[in-house]
């Protein structure tokens, strides 16, 4: 015998020495003993002793019933001995992946699953694609209405069983803003937000070396352009209001690292010297009002582990250790509160604090990391992805310590980004599209959970 939550299969045995002609056999199933209304299960005639088997579906789940075979001869109605058994109550497991856009699969582990079983989300019938055996649900994720956080809830005759974990729906409202001032597109540029302004410029230009300097008003939105004496160069170091370095050509022709420093200060961008180092595709933070500099390339082509500390009040700069591993800024970093965030090329998330020897590997991306994305802060939440090639976007909860996937970039995969910035609660990007079909650059802003 085999029993689940409403399903039966039973079997019995006619024992014989001769052939008998035998009209109906089969079981009968009652919830009482009298079986006085039985469920039946008819089987036919035969005319061979043997084993019979007989199943049937329908039951009451988490009920007792009682059972037992019978046969016809003729006239005659005989019955076997009465049996019981119990069907027994749906339960839930857990289901996978707990987030996702509208129409997502997600599977449904649990026992004793009904035939004629539902699933709501958000209170919702979501579809049932597949039923394995009586211990699994595939199920169709239904578009999202009004709650981002939804319960899911399985329904079988009068019994409703409800997850503790709620499918968290994938959110985040893209906005196509304006077009930038230029119809041109500019890559590898120096771009940082300075209180209500975000000054952004130098890099490429149409493919080549830019001194363009731009200078956009959050408040007032509006661009205007921005005087700089300085030289042609591309993947500068940054964090307002200092930015350097970065690759220029020299009077030959011959790409060599800048040593040029500067800071935008009083609406100008004014010349605080020179470096004693000549980085390209390092990071730049600040903390504490000090400038630090890791990781970049030299002009031989070698990885830089110094640690450069530039004291504004000082007008100082110093060495004050190494990195234990190369960093680079083409890859994702962040700040948050004490401590600066690096990802590098295998997606380990590694924390330091300035002035530290500590380096702690805290985490693992959940994806593939690619160069060139963006990497912003939103009160506790960092924003990463939108690489070369890839439109997605996760969200890292740094307290939490967990990821969260957000809705993709709605544009084409093969835009670059030439800026972004974040501003009051917003992401906002300058994307640009130079392959195929040129393209000027497009401002969009992003609301992480709006939808």
């Amino acid at each position: 015998m085999e029993v689940s939550s409403d399903h039966v299969r039973l079997s019995g045995r006619i024992i014989a020495s001769t052939a008998l002609n035998i009209s109906d056999h089969g079981f009968e199933i009652s919830e009482n003993s009298d079986f006085s209304n039985p469920v039946t299960i008819s089987l036919g005639s035969r005319t061979n002793p043997g084993r019979f088997f007989g199943e049937t579906g329908g039951l009451k789940i988490n009920t007792k019933y009682q059972w037992r075979p019978f046969l016809t001869i003729g006239s005659s109605r005989l019955t076997g001995e009465t049996s019981s058994f119990a069907t027994s109550p749906p339960s839930i497991i857990d289901f996978e992946p707990k987030q996702g856009l509208e129409g997502t699969i997600i599977s449904i582990e649990g026992a004793n699953f009904t035939n004629d079983i539902e699933v709501k989300i958000d209170g919702r019938p979501a579809l049932i694609t597949d039923k394995v055996l009586d211990n699994k649900l595939v199920v169709k994720v239904p578009p999202l209405k009004s709650n981002r956080f939804a319960t899911v809830e399985l329904f079988a005759q009068d019994t409703t069983l409800t997850f503790t974990d709620l499918f968290e729906y994938v959110v985040g409202k893209w906005d196509l803003l304006d077009q930038f001032v230029t119809s041109d597109y500019y890559s590898q540029t120096l771009n940082m937000r300075i209180g209500d302004q975000v000054l952004i410029g130098m890099g490429l230009k149409n493919f080549g070396l830019s001194s363009e300097m731009w200078l956009y008003d959050l408040t007032l939105g509006t661009w205007t352009s921005v005087p700089f004496a300085g030289t042609l160069a591309k993947k500068p170091f940054q964090a307002a209001p200092y930015f350097g370095g970065g690759n220029v050509l020299d009077k030959n022709g011959v790409v060599v690292n800048s040593n040029e420093f500067y800071k935008y200060e009083n609406n100008q961008i004014v010349s605080v010297g020179i470096t004693p180092f000549r980085l390209r595709r390092s990071i730049a933070f600040v903390w504490n009002n000090n400038l630090y500099i890791y990781g970049g390339e030299l002009e031989s082509g070698f990885k830089n582990l110094t640690i450069h500390k530039y004291d504004p009040s000082a007008n100082l700069w110093s060495e004050i250790g190494t990195s234990p591993f190369p960093l680079d800024a083409s890859y994702p970093y962040f700040q948050y509160l004490d401590n600066e965030y690096y990802i590098n090329s295998n997606g380990e998330v590694i924390r330091h604090t300035p002035e530290t020897t500590q380096w702690d590997v805290i985490a693992n991306f959940p994806s593939a990391v690619l160069e060139n994305g963006i990497s912003q802060v939103i009160g506790n939440k960092a924003y990463i992805g939108i690489f070369e090639a890839d439109r997605s976007l996760t969200e890292y909860d740094i307290d939490a310590n967990t990821w969260l996937k957000k809705k993709a970039f709605p544009g084409s995969f093969l835009e670059e980004t030439g800026g972004s910035w974040v501003y009051n609660g917003q992401l906002f990007l300058l994307k640009n599209q130079r392959i195929i079909e040129r393209k000027p650059m497009n401002m969009w802003s992003f609301s992480p959970d709006e939808f």
